[in-house]
């Protein structure tokens, strides 16, 4: 829907990286699959592990257990697998949006672990070459929940009412 899009806001994005090109795209998740990764090693430390998605965990005790509560649910361990199994680079969309002279602001928490903005920098500023970027200071992967207010203010303020 390229005319209904007035502006695009990545906030601490994938889609940046160089992913390998996935041949099976889109992979199916097996039942296998879901009981081999409940069975695995790391499965007991992904709620801890997110924890390092902020910047600062404190303000956000009890993330950890709330998410080992929905990896319970069989359709989430799904998710997790899909979301792994079906990365591929997302240039040809990047190329699309470009074209359609969207403008494209990125929002990024700047102490992020997940998407490292260092990382994906390049790859942002060549395929938006007038993205707007604004890096958010004491923030992780989570900026909207770490620095809500200065969030919303370059959300809302700058961006959306800036039109």
């Amino acid at each position: 829907f390229p005319t209904r899009v007035k502006d695009l806001v990545y906030v601490d994005a994938v889609g940046f990286e160089n992913p390998v090109e996935n041949p099976q795209h889109p992979a199916a998740v097996t039942e296998k699959e879901i009981e081999e990764f409940k069975g695995s090693e790391n499965y007991p430390k992904m709620g801890k592990g997110q924890l390092s998605d902020f910047y600062d965990s404190i303000p956000f005790r009890g993330w950890d257990k709330r998410y080992e509560d929905i990896m319970k649910f069989k359709g989430f361990v799904r998710a997790i697998i899909s979301t792994r199994k079906n990365r591929t680079p997302l240039v040809v969309e990047h190329r699309k949006i470009a074209e359609a002279k969207v403008p494209v602001f990125a929002i990024w928490g700047e102490h992020d672990t997940v998407v490292i903005l260092n990382d994906v920098r390049g790859n942002l500023t060549t395929r938006f070459p007038s993205a707007q970027l604004f890096v958010i200071p004491k923030a992780g992967h989570l900026p909207h929940m770490e620095q809500a207010k200065l969030f919303n203010e370059i959300l809302f303020d700058q961006i959306m009412r800036g039109k």
